[in-house]
């Protein structure tokens, strides 16, 4: 088989890999959207299409700079195997899951600061009022 069509199989592969990666979140399979934060902007979540590209590309990598691929010219011949398909899926699996788990953890830190931010504006608001209560019991 031609080197391009390993290639081409190795990312239908990977694509497997990062749907499979999307199906075991907790959300399930999400389609691509932008995730609003509440002191603006937001952070894009790539959903599963995302997950499956990213699978894709990290397969193409994997399989093409490891093992008896990375050793043949564009016009050599491989016969895949097992161990080649389930590389590849595996390798799909793993460059979502990193993908997401990115976003994930821009997600949290961004929601902490939103946290941290509104802790600090109700600290000030209480401060605030205790300043008023002590005037009206001043004048009082």
């Amino acid at each position: 088989m031609a080197i391009w069509a390993i290639l081409l199989i190795s990312f239908g592969v990977g694509l497997v890999g990062g749907l499979c990666n999307g199906l075991l979140k907790e959300e399930g399979l999400i389609f691509p959207r932008r995730e609003p934060m509440p002191g603006g902007g937001g952070i894009l979540r790539p959903g599963f299409a995302g997950n499956m590209i990213i699978g894709g590309i990290a397969a193409i990598v994997v399989v093409g700079s490891s093992g008896p691929l990375s050793q043949l010219g564009m016009a050599a011949t491989y016969e895949p195997t097992v161990g080649f398909i389930i590389g590849a899926l595996i390798s799909g699996f793993g460059g979502a899951r990193i993908l997401t788990g990115e976003v994930d953890k821009r997600l949290l830190n961004a929601s902490k600061e939103s946290e941290g931010d509104n802790i600090r504006v109700l600290s000030e608001r209480i401060s605030r009022l205790e300043e008023e209560l002590e005037r009206q019991r001043g004048g009082s």
